[in-house]
C-alpha cells in the first residue's frame, strides 16, 4: 500500500497542469481518465465537494500550523459512528507513520477488501464495500486526495502499554478539517452511486440531451466483461481487483503501458486495484475493454 502523493506515478505520466473530476490534464496536452485516483484518496474526485472549501476556511484563520484543534475530536466521532465496534482511534500526520506504528504492533498483514474477501486482523475499509469481518483494527481509505490528509486508525480495543511511542507530531486543522468533510462525503457517494446504477439506460438519441452521452461503468463492466474467462479484472463494487498471475510482474507493467496508450491510468501496482468511475463515456469503456482481456495483454 502506498503512500498518497507518493511517487508513484513518477514515469508513467508527464507532469500534470490539472486534474478535475476522474481526468488528468497533462501539460503536453490530451486527457487521461484516471481508474487509480490515488489509491482511493481521489475516489470522489480530485476536488472533491466541500474540502477546498473547508480547508481555504481553516487557512485563512491561520490554522495551517498544527495547533490544538477542536476538528481532531469532530473526526474521531465521525469515525466512531461508522465503526462503533472499534472506537479507539488514533490519528497519524501521514499514512507512513500509521502503517508504521500497525507494523510496530504486528499487524504487517493488511487485509484489502477491493482484492480480496479474506478476513484479517487488520483490515482496510474502503467507501462502499463492507468492512470484512473479524477485524481488531480498521484503516479506513477516506475520499481526501490532499497530499497532506492525515491517517486514522480505529482499534476494537485500546493499544497497550505495548504500543511504540512515535515522534510527536501534530497535524493542522486545515488538514483536519478536510478530512471531516471527506467523512461526511462517503454517505452522497453511496446515494449518488446507488441512484446511477440504478437509473434506467439513457437514448444516445434523446432529446434535448441534458449531459454528454455516459453510461455507467460498472453496468457495462457486467454486460460486458464480468464472467468473460478472459478478462483481467475481477469486480467487488467499483474496484478491480487483477487476476493476471501475481508471479508475473512484467505481464502487470505491460498491461499498464497498454492502458496509458489508450490514454488510460490503472493502479501502476497489481498489489492495488483499478477503480471504476461513476460513468463513462461508450468510447472510453470501449477502450477500457480492450485493455481488459489476457490475450489483449499478451499482445506487444
Amino acid at each position: 500500500m502506498t503512500e498518497p502523493g507518493s511517487g508513484v506515478l513518477e514515469g508513467l505520466v508527464s507532469p500534470i497542469r490539472r486534474a478535475r473530476d476522474y481526468y488528468l490534464y497533462p501539460h503536453a496536452g490530451g486527457r487521461i481518465i484516471d481508474l487509480y485516483r490515488m489509491g482511493g484518496t481521489a475516489l470522489l474526485g480530485y476536488r472533491p465537494p466541500g474540502i477546498v472549501l473547508a480547508q481555504k476556511q481553516r487557512l485563512s484563520e491561520g490554522l495551517a500550523a498544527a495547533l490544538p484543534s477542536p476538528f481532531a475530536e469532530r473526526l474521531r466521532s465521525q469515525l466512531r459512528k461508522r465503526f462503533p465496534d472499534h472506537p479507539h482511534v488514533r490519528l497519524f500526520p501521514t499514512r507512513a507513520q500509521a502503517l508504521q506504528f500497525l507494523a510496530a504492533l504486528g499487524y504487517a498483514d493488511l487485509r484489502d477488501p477491493a482484492l480480496a474477501d479474506t478476513p484479517g486482523a487488520a483490515v482496510l475499509w474502503r467507501p462502499f464495500l463492507p468492512l470484512l469481518p473479524g477485524a481488531e483494527v480498521v484503516l479506513p481509505l477516506l475520499p481526501d486526495p490532499s497530499a497532506f490528509a492525515p491517517q486514522a486508525l480505529c482499534f476494537a480495543a485500546a493499544p497497550g502499554s505495548t504500543a511504540p511511542e512515535l515522534a510527536p507530531r501534530g497535524i493542522s486543522a486545515a488538514a483536519l478539517a478536510g478530512l471531516v468533510r471527506a467523512c461526511g462525503l462517503v454517505d452522497r457517494g453511496v446515494r449518488e452511486r446507488e441512484e446511477e446504477l440504478h437509473r434506467p439506460p439513457v437514448s444516445r438519441r434523446a432529446k434535448p440531451p441534458q449531459r454528454p452521452h455516459r453510461i455507467a461503468a460498472e453496468r457495462a463492466f457486467d454486460e460486458q466483461l464480468a464472467g468473460t474467462p478472459d478478462c483481467v479484472w475481477q469486480r467487488r463494487g467499483p474496484y478491480l481487483g487483477c487476476r493476471l498471475d501475481p508471479l508475473a510482474p512484467d505481464a502487470y507493467r505491460r498491461l499498464v503501458r497498454r492502458c496509458l496508450d489508450h490514454g488510460i491510468l490503472i493502479a501502476p501496482d497489481a498489489s492495488e486495484p483499478t477503480i471504476l468511475p461513476l460513468t463513462m463515456t461508450p468510447g472510453e469503456f470501449t477502450a477500457f475493454a480492450k485493455c481488459a482481456t489476457m490475450e489483449s495483454e499478451a499482445t506487444p
